[in-house]
């Protein structure tokens, strides 16, 4: 049984909500999105970097998720990695480590980085002033393991390098002596910087909205991932690395759905989570757990699209269903396969971000 979950109502929306729980938005691109995050960095945070940090609180400062900005010099350093790799009283520590940074107490409306950023600024967006305050404490995560289930959950998102000709700014590339448009997206996902930076957003929602869940990566042989990807600062489980053998960067998604075939077909021997299969630009906004109490053996969202109605990139899978969920890809690759000879089709299917 395929079950369908209601689609949002407003038709501008390119990321379908399951329930409201997705974090939508109205951009049509990578790029813009891209651009319209980096103007909220640039208003919190104008001379450096913006971070998160999962702090565990004392009696004075109650546990929380948050945010600080470090000086621009940090580069990848403004990260909690930096809180162990160096001294106390080093540079790269006082200034680079967002626990640090928490500690000495610097508002950056009083003053330059390194500095803490305040809740209360107009500048916050609302979802992630609600994301940084669902943080919990490490017993907290423990008791709710079992509460909501959130354990037994695991998101996977997918992501390979595109080959280096799609990303060249002509659009255009050749295949078997014939020119074929390249979608815009494919500029923005050849930045390894930025796709392990949307990916670690991604995870960390997740993790914050359901503590102890299972983070995993479906990739193949060849991408490689900044320390970014796989660093999230909310307690819980490593991050998931599943490397698949076999896959053809020209064709994205027939590589995702066969990667999702050879994950599910491993994941079902041990039936041990239930699955949130992602698209790596989402923000989670609160738990989905109660998606898995509705009989149904795959669920997909709606979308406002004649010609693709089924949104791809939310896709939910029951644990003691996955062998269903296997044969559901291996149909909907099959049918793609088949569907060469129609190239409109095929090229969605084959080299889209849906």
């Amino acid at each position: 049984m395929y079950k369908d979950l209601p689609m949002p109502h407003k038709a501008n929306i390119t990321k379908d909500s399951a329930a409201g729980n997705f974090k939508s938005h109205p951009l049509g691109s990578h790029e813009a999105k891209a651009a319209a995050l980096q103007k909220v960095k640039d208003k919190l945070c104008k001379f450096g970097i913006l971070r998160s940090t999962f702090n565990q609180g004392n009696a004075d400062q109650p546990s929380k998720r948050r945010l600080v900005c470090c000086p621009k010099f940090c580069g990848d350093k403004c990260s909690v990695n930096s809180c162990s790799a160096y001294k106390a009283d080093s540079q790269y520590y006082q200034q680079c480590c967002p626990k640090a940074i928490v500690e000495h107490q610097n508002k950056c409306d009083k003053g330059e980085p390194p500095c803490q950023i305040s809740m209360d600024d107009p500048n916050v967006p609302d979802y992630l002033s609600n994301m940084l305050a669902t943080a919990k404490t490490g017993s907290e995560i423990m008791r709710n393991k079992t509460r909501t289930g959130s354990s037994s959950i695991a998101f996977v998102v997918w992501y390979a390098s595109p080959a280096s000709e799609l990303s060249d700014t002509s659009h255009k590339y050749k295949s078997a002596g014939t020119k074929k448009s390249v979608p815009t997206w494919s500029k923005f996902d050849s930045n390894m910087d930025k796709m392990s930076k949307m990916i670690q957003m991604n995870f960390e929602s997740a993790r914050l909205t359901h503590p102890g869940c299972r983070l995993v990566i479906l990739t193949d042989e060849n991408t490689v991932f900044t320390p970014m990807a796989t660093t999230v600062e909310v307690p819980g489980p490593p991050v998931e690395v599943v490397r698949i053998a076999g896959l053809d960067v020209h064709e994205e998604m027939i590589s995702r759905m066969k990667a999702r075939i050879k994950f599910l077909a491993s994941e079902k021997t041990t039936a041990r989570s239930n699955l949130i299969l992602l698209d790596t630009d989402m923000l989670i906004m609160k738990s989905m757990a109660k998606v898995f109490d509705s009989n149904f053996d795959i669920a997909a969202t709606w979308r406002h699209d004649a010609s693709m109605p089924i949104n791809g990139g939310v896709i939910f899978l029951k644990r003691e269903k996955l062998s269903i969920g296997q044969q559901f890809f291996e149909d909907m690759l099959d049918i793609t396969l088949h569907a060469k000879s129609k190239s409109a089709v095929h090229r969605w299917f084959g080299m889209s971000d849906q």
